[in-house]
């Protein structure tokens, strides 16, 4: 069902201009590619993902696929379709607007606390660095403000005091 749900906003989307993409269909392409990740359909969406057809929708509206992606690869640590998830995000960070993926992914950054801080960063230190290489312009900027992100999120963590801390 959440397949054939994003499938059909894919078509409809499919016959319009970039410029002519509304609110509504960021809205609606997130909703359905989130219940596809709910409901286990990664491999489908994998697909959607990698359709040529779709680069133009998957460059404007695949970066809100970013935070549910992630969200899965750090609940399901044993998940057999982990793979698929990691496919996914690598797949993202190349095809989305790298503006919109450098905010979302510096969100997903801010987020955590306590034992998760470390693992978001790790997880997601090189997609920045791709995003971050990827963008035309305010480089600086962009290396700026993920620099001052990361800093006020490893500075929450505790300073190890032992090898094997």
């Amino acid at each position: 069902m959440a397949v054939e749900e994003l499938q059909s906003i894919i078509m409809r989307c499919q016959i319009l201009e970039e410029q002519d993409f509304k609110e509504e269909d960021f809205g609606l392409f997130q909703l359905a590619g989130q219940r596809c990740i709910d409901e286990g359909h990664i491999e489908q969406l994998l697909e959607i993902i990698q359709n040529e057809k779709n680069k133009v929708i998957i460059k404007n509206m695949g970066w809100n696929l970013v935070g549910p992606v992630v969200r899965c690869l750090l609940w399901n640590k044993d998940d057999e379709k982990r793979k698929y998830y990691f496919l996914m995000l690598d797949l993202l960070v190349k095809l989305c607007n790298p503006k919109e993926l450098l905010l979302g992914l510096l969100e997903l950054i801010e987020e955590p606390s306590g034992k998760q801080i470390s693992q978001i960063i790790l997880l997601l230190l090189q997609p920045l660095q791709t995003v971050i290489q990827k963008l035309h312009n305010n480089k600086a900027y962009s290396v700026g403000l993920a620099l001052s992100t990361l800093w006020s999120q490893l500075s929450l963590l505790p300073v190890p005091y032992s090898e094997e801390q």
